[in-house]
């Protein structure tokens, strides 16, 4: 059985979740919001004119990733805590599924195939060797992009949509994030604020809608399950401490904003654990490392 037909009947049994464009996805979540906003030349869908509706007007708009939060890890949380309560419905991620891939995609209400962002790692025959594409930096040496030549405009060619909304929108990241390369990328040249805490980011966004005079857009990042995720798994404590620690600071800020902010909220992607079976190890010296 060759490659691709060992892809699609990985598909058919359910082992690999099939991403398709006539089912709701987070491709369509990024055009309703780009069209609720503003931007022009956006292609709207089925699914993202239903996901407009859902969402409906508002003076202010609180787009809020929840990195690494997917379906799985809602049904394994208390029926009576804030995410699952507020669960409008499901959507399909892009694939690859991860985060670089996803978050492009929300930027640009694109698929991959057109942003061009495929992959955590995507080999650049400009510099010849993977990169970091996230963090703009070669994967062995850890060497800024544009230190060898690579722009930013070449690595991200499709413009973030952000620029083409036609409120005052401002993006929100951890502050270790704020000057990173693809941080500037993606907030479409809007004003970037790093926050030091989930309670500070909450504080942030309320204080940000009650002293607005204008029409307002909040994107709010939180990277937190996601990061503990990958260094401990998705059943160890520190990742259900993390995710309740969140689900309590969305509570807050939904009480605090008084109904005067509409909240959106999505993950990029979810996790799930790989059995020890299917681990495997690249040690330093394996020839696959250089690629």
């Amino acid at each position: 059985m060759g490659d691709i037909d060992s892809l699609l009947a990985a598909f058919e049994a359910g082992t690999l979740v099939q991403p398709r464009h006539e089912e709701a996805n987070i491709v369509d979540l990024g055009r309703a919001i780009a069209t609720l906003l503003g931007a022009s030349s956006v292609l709207e869908t089925p699914n993202s004119l239903d996901i407009e509706r859902r969402i409906g007007d508002a003076d202010h708009l609180v787009f809020i990733l929840l990195d690494g939060v997917g379906m799985n890890v809602l049904e394994g949380m208390p029926r009576d805590a804030f995410l699952p309560e507020h669960l409008e419905r499901e959507l399909f991620t892009v694939f690859p599924s991860t985060t670089a891939v996803a978050l492009t995609s929300l930027a640009t209400g694109q698929w991959p195939t057109t942003h061009a962002v495929t992959g955590w790692w995507t080999h650049l025959d400009q510099v010849g060797a993977p990169a970091v594409i996230l963090r703009f930096v070669t994967r062995a040496e850890n060497r800024d992009l544009a230190e060898l030549g690579v722009e930013p405009e070449s690595a991200f060619p499709v413009p973030s949509i952000l620029s083409q909304f036609e409120r005052d929108a401002q993006v929100m990241v951890p502050a270790d994030f704020v000057d990173s390369t693809y941080s500037r990328y993606f907030s479409g040249g809007r004003r970037i604020v790093g926050y030091s805490s989930i309670e500070d980011a909450v504080t942030i966004v309320t204080q940000r809608v009650a002293e607005a005079t204008a029409p307002t857009f909040t994107y709010l990042y939180f990277p937190h399950v996601d990061t503990l995720a990958h260094h401990h798994g998705m059943t160890r404590p520190e990742v259900r401490e993390a995710l309740m620690g969140i689900d309590a600071a969305l509570a807050r800020l939904h009480s605090d904003l008084g109904g005067k902010g509409r909240i959106v909220m999505t993950a990029d992607h979810g996790l799930k654990d790989c059995p020890v079976s299917a681990r495997h190890t690249l040690r330093p010296t394996r020839e696959l490392l250089p690629l």
